[in-house]
């Protein structure tokens, strides 16, 4: 997407047999925009390699550094807490996104050297870094770089140290558990592999307790931008963190469908829907009052559903209106399905409720 904010495009790209199973997604990204970005990467459960085709980039290279450092092609290992990161308005490159047991058999040091740090990708894999980078710089289109890049890591991994069952398994517990699982039981589980009743040792000892935290809280495929006044967030756990921005992220089938009917029927700011080369719908952006809702596609691989899908919803969002009564009589012109009208409720405003296309419910209201 183009606009007076310059130049946004992502890709995403489905890693192929030869590495399915080991490497989580692709991402290719490209951004020329007239002024420096500064974003606060959040935690994902998942190690990043960046392979860049030239543009610098900054990030902290450990949690207590105090300044940024520059990097070109890089890995970020897995953090328990969001990261400054910025660049000077320029990038293009290819994100892969990697579970932990196969970030050691690419990376072939163990995770726990790379937990809440940042470290040049050269440094672990020599001159294939640069090697990388130039092949896939020098390919016109998206899918036959993700392609090129399957063979790339395959052929890498093939020659890469392997994780011991044990540890396999722990990985694959805590992701489904959704982090919920207490580090005994994962030992024991690992004890049972015939390998060891000892702690459990090698690329995910250091990391495994950030995992769990990490996992227990969700998963977040996109950054935190600093725009708006700091807010504080307070996790479960007790960790507290800084943020600058909480961006709303919906899961939609039909993400161009839905964005049409939030901008047609609600009124939303469109922000856009962008393509991959393919012209498959990626992502797409509303505002509304100056706040963001990305639409995300439905993801099998990190458990994103529709509501439509699912058959139930788990949420809803409540929006504050200058006229609800006005803001109804809009979405019945529209079509949209009501359910139910505009009510004075008890708690001190008046509300009614729609639903979207995919049977997402919304609430519009007035406090009264």
């Amino acid at each position: 997407m183009e606009d007076a904010d310059g130049l946004v495009e992502w890709a995403a790209g489905e890693p192929g047999p030869a590495v399915g199973g080991r490497v989580r997604a692709y991402t290719g990204y490209r951004e020329d925009t007239p002024s420096p970005v500064h974003r606060l990467e959040t935690p994902t459960g998942a190690l990043t390699v960046i392979l860049s085709f030239g543009d610098g980039f900054r990030a902290q290279a450990d949690t207590a550094a105090g300044q940024l450092s520059a990097y070109t092609s890089f890995v970020a290992g897995i953090h328990d807490r969001p990261s400054p990161t910025a660049h000077d308005g320029r990038q293009l490159g290819i994100q892969i996104t990697l579970d932990p047991p196969a970030a050691f058999t690419l990376l072939g040091v163990p995770l726990h050297e790379l937990g809440n740090r940042v470290v040049e990708l050269a440094d672990l894999v020599g001159d294939d870094a640069e090697c990388w980078a130039g092949q896939l710089a020098d390919i016109a289109r998206w899918p036959e770089r993700f392609a090129v890049l399957d063979g790339l890591l395959a052929d890498r991994m093939a020659r890469g140290p392997v994780p011991s069952p044990a540890l396999e398994w722990a990985w694959r517990t805590m992701s489904v558990a959704g982090g919920d699982v207490r580090v005994a039981a994962l030992a024991h589980g690992a004890a049972s592999t015939h390998r060891s009743r000892a702690r459990p040792r090698g690329p995910l000892r250091s990391p495994a307790a950030s995992s769990e935290q990490i996992l227990r809280h969700g998963r977040s495929d996109r950054s935190i931008s600093f725009k708006t006044p700091t807010a504080r967030r307070t996790y479960s756990s007790g960790m507290s963190t800084t943020a600058q921005r909480i961006v709303t992220i919906l899961v939609y089938a039909d993400i161009a469908a839905a964005h049409d009917f939030l901008v047609e029927t609600f009124g939303f700011e469109s922000g856009g829907v962008h393509r991959n080369d393919q012209g498959e719908v990626m992502h797409g952006e509303v505002t509304l009052a100056g706040e963001v809702i990305w639409l995300h596609r439905v993801s099998p691989d990190y458990g994103l559903r529709g509501v439509a899908d699912l058959g139930a919803a788990t949420g809803m969002l409540n929006i504050f209106v200058d006229d609800v009564d006005a803001h109804h009589a809009r979405s019945l012109a529209a079509g949209a399905r009501i359910v139910f009208p505009p009510t004075d409720q008890p708690y001190g405003q008046r509300e009614y409720g729609v639903s979207d296309p995919e049977d997402r419910l919304w609430s519009f209201a007035t406090r009264t």
